[in-house]
């Protein structure tokens, strides 16, 4: 029953393959051939800083205008029922995402928070905390009159207002190693809003400072 009722799901989202338009389309929004012939070869392990002590691994590269497909498959994505695919995209790279996080050095995953109508990046951090056994901690919040950042100017998307949720702050004491998780990089900005927030919390406790590192699904340099 579980099976058909995520086949309707899938099929009520994404009918046809984004690329070739195949009626075969998998979880991931993509046929098999195109996810083998095109949707792979966007696949690899990149590696950016957002300050000088964050490092950020981001999983597919996406540059803007490069492909109709991508885009659509980066909206689709930010959508509502956007689990299944989310699962498929985390079983994807599940050697890479094991690698990169090890719930033995006492890991938390942090999403990073977006407009009340995100589900997202939850759900990519749920589906990695499911794959790794690092606990999920909803540890921050954003502004509620910021909007969506693709409407924001540049100048706009640096002015991130992120706070820490105080009802986790035992989770993020005993936690040894934080890992911001995001759908995409692009400046950086909402990254580096909860680094600077978490930095602060820390600080404003006298705790010792963590390692913070983060993950994203795209990459997408500037024009």
């Amino acid at each position: 029953m579980k099976f058909f009722l995520d086949t309707i799901i899938k099929h009520i989202e994404c009918p046809l393959c984004l690329r070739c338009g195949s009626i075969w389309v998998q979880e991931n929004y993509f046929c098999a051939r195109c996810s083998r012939d095109f949707l792979q070869q966007h696949f690899g392990i990149l590696q950016n800083k957002i300050n000088e002590s964050t490092e950020v691994t981001s999983l597919i590269k996406w540059s803007k205008h490069q492909s109709d497909a991508l885009t659509q498959l980066v909206y689709l994505l930010k959508t509502r029922t956007s689990y299944f695919a989310w699962k498929k995209y985390t079983d994807c790279f599940e050697d890479e995402i094991s690698a990169l996080i090890d719930a033995k050095e006492n890991t938390i995953l942090i999403p990073v928070p977006g407009s009340k109508k995100s589900y997202h990046t939850n759900y990519f951090s749920e589906n990695i905390q499911n794959l790794t056994g690092c606990e999920q901690v909803l540890a921050l919040t954003k502004s509620a009159n910021l909007g969506a950042q693709k409407l924001k100017s540049l100048a706009e998307r640096k002015r991130i207002a992120i706070d820490v949720n105080e009802d986790f702050t035992a989770e993020l004491l005993k936690a040894n190693n934080i890992v911001l998780i995001d759908d995409i990089l692009t400046t950086g900005a909402t990254l580096n809003g909860c680094f600077n927030a978490l930095n602060d919390f820390y600080f404003k406790r006298g705790a010792s400072s963590k390692k913070i590192s983060a993950l994203t699904l795209f990459y997408r340099p500037l024009d």
